[in-house]
């Protein structure tokens, strides 16, 4: 999980997510790149998780 927020932060992976305040804890940080992905699904799911992943297919 580290390693993929850090690929995040540093625009690496998912470049649509914006990097996470320096304060932010490491749940902090994933709960905002989910929400962002979410955000980016084209459609809206029952399962938050098939949201996520619709998002991330999206933004990669």
């Amino acid at each position: 999980m580290r390693r993929w927020l850090r690929a995040i932060d540093q625009r690496r992976l998912f470049a649509a997510v914006r990097p996470s305040p320096l304060a932010a804890s490491l749940r902090q940080r994933a709960e905002r790149a989910a929400m962002t992905l979410v955000a980016m699904a084209p459609f809206a799911a029952e399962v938050p998780e098939a949201a996520v992943m619709a998002g991330a297919v999206r933004a990669a």
